[in-house]
């Protein structure tokens, strides 16, 4: 029966490991903006479901992401970005280790962001990555293989909860100056609470990093666990 085996779990791990390694890379790029736009929709996502609004999405040539809000809970916005993520994350590979479900996560995946980037992109770049990566994750979704649909969502569901742990390189000693849209000096999420809360940054960054871990262990270990699709392989 077609399953998250043990196999596949070895070629997401490589994924991952190459992803951190080759993270400053061109070759990873496009992976860096798909976890931008998911980040930034965490934040938004986070605005509407506490009762906030959003302004706008945005998503920079260099990676870096902004999403501006007005009301909603702050501690939930401001965290909604990397838990955000990684609960999302955590959802593709719940749903996607059935591969019989793959096909549909790719395709509603590619909905939800023709639907973020026509309510919110204010900008051409952000524009443009939203609406070319949305018809073709829907695309893939609706005409590729079985087994091609499994490994670019769980390939993309591992890689977006583990966007928190990629993260937290901009936290450490020696990091430098996290650059911002536009170039500009840019202030982190954990930044951020650290200012509303008086906790260090670093606290929220390893707090945010440890659900991440833990929830991609739980998320993985049930995946295996569990019988999915009706493919042969």
């Amino acid at each position: 029966m077609a399953r998250l085996d043990s196999r596949n779990l070895k070629g997401l791990i490589v994924a991952v490991l190459a992803a951190w390694f080759l993270w400053e890379t061109p070759l990873v790029y496009p992976v860096r903006l798909f976890s931008t736009m998911c980040h930034e929709s965490g934040h938004a996502l986070a605005a509407l479901a506490t009762g906030g609004r959003v302004g706008s999405i945005q998503v920079a040539p260099n990676t870096a992401g902004l999403t501006t809000t007005a009301g909603g809970f702050p501690l939930a916005v401001v965290s909604g970005g990397y838990l955000g993520s990684v609960f999302f994350g955590c959802g593709i590979i719940m749903l996607a280790s059935d591969r019989r479900f793959s096909r549909y996560v790719l395709e509603s995946l590619g909905a939800l962001f023709l639907v973020l980037t026509v309510c919110y992109a204010r900008d051409s770049f952000t524009a443009l990555y939203g609406l070319a990566t949305g018809i073709a994750l829907w695309k893939i979704g609706r005409t590729a293989s079985a087994e091609t649909e499994f490994y670019i969502a769980q390939t993309l569901g591992v890689l977006t909860a583990s966007m928190a742990l990629m993260d937290i390189r901009t936290l450490l000693p020696g990091a430098g100056i996290l650059v911002g849209v536009g170039g500009a000096p840019g202030v982190t999420d954990a930044q951020q609470l650290a200012r509303m809360t008086h906790i260090p940054a670093t606290f929220w960054a390893l707090l945010w990093a440890a659900i991440s871990l833990g929830a991609v262990f739980w998320v993985l270990r049930r995946s295996l666990d569990r019988r999915a699709g009706s493919m042969e392989i």
